[in-house]
C-alpha cells in the first residue's frame, strides 16, 4: 500500500492517505474553477490531516461545505461535506475532498478526470435557494438541512 503524502506551498497543512484516487474531479464552479483545483474523494477515515499552524475556513450558499485554504500561502487544501446519494446529501455519511495538485512525489497526470458542470448547477441552484428563503432570514442563519437536496454539490465535493 503506498502512502500519498501533500501539503500546501508554505507547509501549514500537511496530510497523507493510505488510498490511491481512481479519478479525479475537476469542477467548474467558481470557487473551484478559481482555485483551480482537481478533487480526490475519500472517506474522513483515510485521510490523516497534521495538526495545522494556521487554518481557514470558508462556507458559501448552503453552507453545507466546508471550504479549507491555508491563511498564509492561499492554496485551496481539502473540503469536508455530506456525500450525495440520488442528488440528496446524506448528512450521516461525510467526505473529505482533497485538492489532488497538492500530492507530492505523485504523478496524477494518468488519472481519468470526470469534469463536473458546477457553474451550471450552481446558478440553477442559486436561483431556487432564493426563492426558497424564509422571509427576512438571511442565506447563512438558514440550516443546512433547509434547503433543496438537489445540490449542486454532488457529487461536488462529490461537492
Amino acid at each position: 500500500m503506498m502512502t500519498i503524502k501533500g501539503s500546501c506551498h508554505c507547509g501549514a497543512t500537511r496530510f497523507s492517505i493510505d488510498v490511491e484516487p481512481a479519478s479525479l474531479t475537476q469542477c467548474t464552479c467558481s470557487i473551484c474553477s478559481k482555485g483551480g483545483a482537481l478533487w480526490a474523494y475519500y472517506k474522513p477515515e483515510d485521510v490523516r490531516i497534521e495538526p495545522q499552524t494556521s487554518n481557514a475556513t470558508y462556507r458559501w450558499q448552503s453552507m453545507m461545505v466546508e471550504h479549507n485554504f491555508c491563511p498564509t500561502c492561499g492554496c485551496i487544501t481539502y473540503n469536508r461535506s455530506p456525500s450525495w446519494v440520488d442528488m440528496k446529501p446524506d448528512l450521516a455519511n461525510p467526505q473529505l475532498s482533497v485538492n489532488a495538485r497538492l500530492f507530492d512525489d505523485y504523478d496524477i497526470s494518468g488519472l481519468p478526470v470526470q469534469v463536473l458542470d458546477g457553474k451550471n448547477l450552481c446558478r440553477a441552484c442559486a436561483t431556487r435557494t432564493e426563492r426558497g428563503l424564509h422571509a427576512g432570514q438571511s442565506r447563512q442563519a438558514r440550516p443546512p438541512q433547509a434547503y433543496e437536496a438537489g445540490r449542486w454539490h454532488r457529487l461536488l465535493f462529490a461537492f
